[in-house]
């Protein structure tokens, strides 16, 4: 699909750093001092907020740590996260049945056809 633009105007550098500064500073401030006090080696016992899932939360924990460079564990536990610093970074996973010296294929495995002993001697005629 093409992009439309109905029109655009020209803007200074400094109305655009201003601006970049702004969004910058958007960052939940209660998320930071969490981020903070873990980095300092304290584990952490956040609260469930009503309609908030476990799951979401610790995710969201997990994906701000990781974009300030730590690592996290985090638990769930009755109407709370447990948060705290992990002692060396995760793993990375590799599939199942993945050796480590071969690359990984994406998609779906193709077929494996077997030729009867009748197909054989046609392709070969």
């Amino acid at each position: 699909m093409p992009v439309k633009i109905g029109s655009f105007e020209e803007w200074s550098d400094a109305e655009f750093e201003e601006l970049r500064r702004r969004k910058a500073r958007a960052a939940n401030p209660v998320l930071t001092d969490l981020l903070d006090a873990v980095a300092r080696g304290t584990p952490v016992r956040v609260p469930l907020v009503e309609g908030q899932s476990a799951r979401g939360l610790r995710a969201g924990i997990s994906r701000a740590a990781t974009s300030r460079g730590m690592t996290v564990e985090t638990v769930e536990g009755d109407g709370f996260v447990a948060v705290r610093k992990a002692a060396e970074p995760r793993a990375k996973t590799r599939a199942p049945g993945s050796t480590a010296g071969e690359p990984r294929r994406r998609g779906r495995p193709p077929k494996h056809q077997e030729m009867d002993a009748v197909e054989t001697v046609s392709l070969e005629d």
